[in-house]
């Protein structure tokens, strides 16, 4: 089976002035070293990522880690990005870790200089080791965060890729020598192969944000303005219906608030009544009884 794969180099001050004209009719694609630590960078840094862009070769760029200088991951990959500057869609980021020591947590230290990368940018770094610190350290934390790796593993045949990739499930580049001669470059640079398509390749770089415009809703139809109209008109209907029935409510409380008044009169008249024929009874009882004496 034939393998898709991309070839390409990377370059940084040691290769001087390369000819991009000559050099993108040889090379793929082309990674570049902008900075290291905190406060250099690559003085070539400028012209190649000019002339990458000119020549519209497919570019990717790293950055030298030195915590061994004491500096934290995030204050590098903030200047990392400073000197990259305007990021252009399907460039690639790299962090590349080979200090003279490792101080400290190494995978953590890693970790916090992609993360903020991927912060700052939406986009998720590679990151270039050698075959001796994949195997030396665990980078279970990076892997599980989806950084992929560029592994140093010089074959010296850009098809002879069984190399040591620790526990990551594969490699999106591999550094297969530092002796390549590619013309429009002076001397040896490194070769590199990419386990892909250059569309591939892009993809791992940045991304422009995706901004969705508003939906605006059509407008109404006749028919619906027409169903909404009548809905108004029912509602304003049953609203001056409530009224009514509140207004006939009250007046109703208010006849049987006055019955029960007028009950009420009537039983005092009739009680005084009662009162009055008991008067006349007892003065006709009285009388009747004062005209038997006689």
């Amino acid at each position: 089976m034939t393998k898709n794969i991309s070839l390409g180099n990377d370059i940084s001050r040691w290769q001087g002035d390369v000819n991009f004209d000559t050099f993108k009719n040889n090379s793929q694609f082309v990674i570049i070293k902008s900075s290291e630590g905190n406060g250099f960078t690559d003085p070539k840094f400028t012209r190649n990522q000019a002339e990458s862009r000119r020549v519209g070769l497919p570019l990717g760029y790293y950055h030298f880690a030195r915590p061994d200088l004491g500096n934290t991951p995030e204050v590098e990959a903030d200047y990392f990005l400073k000197i990259i500057g305007s990021p252009v869609e399907g460039e690639v980021y790299v962090l590349d870790y080979e200090p003279a020591s490792n101080p400290g947590d190494v995978v953590a230290w890693c970790k916090a200089f992609l993360d903020r990368v991927l912060e700052k940018t939406g986009t998720k770094p590679l990151i270039y080791l050698n075959q001796s610190q994949v195997k030396s350290f665990n980078w279970q934390p990076v892997i599980d965060a989806g950084f992929g790796l560029w592994i140093a593993a010089y074959t010296f045949d850009p098809n002879k890729n069984d190399v040591e990739i620790g526990k990551w499930p594969f490699a999106a580049i591999q550094q297969w020598t530092n002796k390549q001669s590619v013309p429009g470059i002076s001397g040896n640079v490194d070769g590199n192969v990419f386990f892909g398509t250059i569309e591939t390749f892009k993809k791992y770089g940045y991304k422009k944000p995706i901004v969705t415009p508003p939906v605006t809703p059509p407008g109404d139809s006749e028919e619906v303005k027409q169903l909404k109209t009548t809905i108004a008109s029912l509602t304003t209907d049953l609203d001056n219906a409530n009224i009514s029935i509140k207004s006939k409510d009250t007046r109703i409380g208010e006849l049987e608030e006055n019955i029960k008044q007028k009950d009420e009169t009537i039983k005092q008249s009739t009680e005084k009544t009662k009162q009055f024929v008991e008067s006349v009874k007892k003065t006709i009882t009285l009388f009747n009884q004062l005209g038997g004496e006689e």
